[in-house]
């Protein structure tokens, strides 16, 4: 029995300890103030959309009364600017209407009384006055009138060209050939057009030594190295003179100096030209007209020398016939590499 009593004490007192309270457990009065802080936050929140909204809406009924302020400015402009048509207009008639008459009556502008010469002399004056306005106003609708047809003019006139721009190169490209013809009598080509350009491009020398071994081939027939044969073939380059000489006796290489090769090949051109037609006039005899044939890509040469009645091929077509199997580089149009 005694040791029974003795450890009741001992069982309630672990009761009594391992009873712990609950962490984040509230109660009702801890709550309140939370849940009213969140209430504040959101009604400000509202309050600043609100205000924001009505800032914007302010801010839309300001620009509308802007553009109302500035359509009435404009209504209002346009309005004095009729008004003033339509008073050069009642002055025009006044001042047309007196001059009538005055044609019709001389004697109306000389009275006997002063009254009358006061009254003429006003309406003089004032007639004169609205004259000069009158022809102020017409002056210048007649500046306007002329400066709006010369700017007409001048767009027609741009219009006019790009067509016949685009009509010239649809020409041109129609034009140019792929085989020399056989009533040919000169023969250029545009060197420094067909060498190309870059780090690549095709050298001089190189280029001399294909077209004479072009020209120099035996063909059987009529074929373009024969044709070659019996014709001036000048190989022309731009700039100054280097030591180069053809092995050929018709191929002859020349170089424009300070001039453009392309107005050298043309001024050539339109002599020849020129000479064979003073020389029909002479003899009076008609005589087939020398026939050109120059070697360029140039859409400017081209139009150029079709205007002078010759005839083009294209650089690239007659540098695959110099080089068939594309052993020389050519610039930036290619051609294999040698290596």
């Amino acid at each position: 029995m005694s040791t029974e009593v003795q450890q009741q004490p001992q069982a309630s007192n672990l009761i009594t300890t391992t009873t712990i309270p609950r962490e984040g457990c509230m109660s009702g009065q801890e709550q309140q103030p939370q849940q009213g802080a969140i209430d504040n936050t959101d009604g400000s929140n509202k309050a600043e959309k609100r205000a924001q909204r009505e800032a914007a809406k302010v801010e839309r009924e300001a620009a509308k009364v802007e553009r109302e302020a500035r359509k009435a400015n404009r209504k209002a402009h346009r309005e004095q600017r009729c008004a003033q048509r339509e008073a050069r207009k009642v002055q025009r008639a006044q001042g047309d209407r007196t001059k009538k008459e005055h044609k019709d009556n001389p004697a109306c502008t000389s009275g006997d009384s002063s009254d009358d010469n006061v009254q003429d002399t006003t309406t003089t004056s004032s007639s004169s006055s609205g004259e000069e306005t009158v022809a102020a106003g017409t002056s210048t609708d007649q500046d306007r009138k002329v400066a709006r047809e010369a700017r007409k003019a001048q767009r027609d006139a741009k219009c006019e060209d790009r067509l016949a721009r685009k009509a010239e190169l649809t020409n041109m490209r129609a034009s140019q050939l792929e085989s020399i013809p056989a009533d040919i009598t000169a023969f250029y080509i545009d060197g420094n057009n067909i060498s190309g350009g870059g780090p690549h491009r095709m050298r001089r020398d190189v280029l001399l030594e294909l077209v004479e071994t072009f020209i120099g081939r035996q063909q059987r027939g009529v074929d373009s190295a024969a044709i070659l044969q019996t014709i001036a073939v000048t190989l022309l380059f731009d700039h100054h003179h280097s030591p180069m000489q053809s092995k050929l006796a018709n191929l002859v290489v020349q170089f424009s100096g300070d001039t453009i090769a392309d107005d050298v090949i043309v001024a050539q051109l339109a002599a020849a030209k020129q000479a064979a037609a003073e020389d029909e006039t002479q003899t009076q005899t008609q005589k087939p007209k020398p026939k050109t044939m120059v070697i360029t890509s140039d859409r400017e040469l081209s139009c150029r020398i079709l205007r002078e009645d010759g005839c083009i091929m294209r650089s690239g077509h007659f540098a695959r016939l110099l080089d068939p199997q594309g052993l020389h580089a050519r610039g930036r149009e290619g051609g294999r590499r040698h290596h």
